[in-house]
């Protein structure tokens, strides 16, 4: 029936922009998938829309489009392995198994669009979520937090998880930072010297986060807890986001963490 096709090739879209949102992020192939598999994806997308409006919709034509969009997805996924088969690319992913992290960096800008050197000069800001998952209180307890805090001081920055959508993949991992502290939504974050950072820093082009390639950064930092919170859960008691601040401090100290930053 020509529900069921429609049906099918709206779940069909939705692994297209799937599909298109993992190309995208290769540089050899980003400028191709805008046109050639999301452009085509929406255009199906709206046709298929009309269609269901239809008292009776063309089967033929539904079919057509289902099958447009499973070779669209099979081509995508060609592309993207494409770029996993290229010379550089295995390059950057046995340097990154190795733990060579020159070596990743030298390789990412031709691996991921957007992705540019930079020469950072600024603080750069790791942010610590202090909201807890859903069904609980809306903070985490900072007990909880300082536990958090003092594990990175001592483990090191992770990568990214889940992955950016830009400039980085599931193989080839980055530790994501800020040099905008008034970017950050997190009022908390742990604060890095530039120059500590022994390795590559890359900007997300034009104006966005900083990344390292590294699996874990290890390098002195401070906390940082922003002089106001916008959250609107502080913002109902005026002494809500300093008593929580305050009650951090303590358990930071009891951690041996007393270097902490304000404004």
């Amino acid at each position: 029936m020509a529900a069921d096709l429609l049906e099918e090739g709206a779940r069909l879209i939705a692994d297209v922009g799937a599909c298109y949102s993992r190309a995208r992020r290769y540089r050899a192939i980003a400028a191709d998938c805008e046109e050639r598999f999301l452009g085509r994806g929406l255009a199906i997308g709206g046709a298929m829309r009309e269609w269901a409006r239809a008292t009776r919709p063309d089967r033929a034509a539904c079919a057509a489009a289902v099958a447009e969009l499973r070779q669209l997805i099979a081509d995508c996924d060609a592309a993207i392995a494409v770029v996993h088969a290229s010379v550089a690319y295995r390059e950057a992913v046995a340097a990154w198994d190795g733990e060579r992290w020159s070596a990743v960096a030298a390789l990412a800008p031709a691996i991921f669009d957007g992705i540019e050197p930079i020469a950072s000069v600024r603080p750069l800001h790791f942010p610590v979520s202090v909201v807890a998952p859903r069904g609980g209180t809306h903070f985490l307890a900072p007990p909880t937090v300082a536990d958090r805090i003092s594990g990175l001081l001592r483990d090191g920055l992770p990568a990214a998880d889940p992955v950016p959508e830009l400039g980085a993949d599931d193989t080839l991992r980055a530790v994501v930072l800020d040099d905008d502290a008034d970017a950050i939504e997190a009022p908390l974050t742990l604060v890095v010297a530039a120059e500590d950072v022994p390795w590559p820093l890359f900007r997300l082009a034009p104006v966005g986060e900083i990344f390292v390639y590294v699996a874990r950064l290890q390098v002195p930092a401070r906390v940082r807890c922003a002089a106001h919170a916008a959250d609107e859960w502080w913002a109902v008691r005026s002494d809500a986001y300093e008593a929580y601040v305050s009650e951090l401090a303590r358990e930071l100290a009891a951690r041996g963490v007393v270097d902490l930053l304000r404004g």
